[in-house]
């Protein structure tokens, strides 16, 4: 099960503040910055492209693991320029997206 440790010991992100109701991150791949709002049963997700932007709605996910996969996932689309490759590519390629998948599980 994917906890807050992991995400605290994780260097794939810089944390700048953490608390059981709100994680802001910073993705040290494509510097965006990310707010975690726990509200009730969801996470809202809160994105920024710069430090100096205002945070807009992103959407919202069940969990904390389900959040970082979603991060994981835009920083990999991002970095691949915006392209779209199949299930297989991006598997073949050992994405940290499937990387995490592997260690937790679909769901964690």
């Amino acid at each position: 099960m994917f906890t807050s440790k992991d995400l605290i010991f994780m260097d794939y992100f810089t944390i700048l503040a953490a608390t059981p109701a709100l994680y802001e991150l910073k993705s040290n791949n494509t510097g965006h910055f990310w707010k975690l709002i726990k509200m009730g049963n969801v996470y809202r997700m809160m994105h920024k492209h710069n430090e100096k932007d205002k945070y807009h709605y992103q959407t919202d996910t069940g969990n904390l693991y389900d959040s970082i996969l979603y991060i994981v996932s835009h920083d990999e689309f991002q970095l691949r320029g915006r392209k779209h490759i199949s299930f297989e590519h991006e598997k073949k390629h050992e994405s940290l997206f499937w990387k995490l998948i592997e260690n937790y599980g679909l769901y964690a």
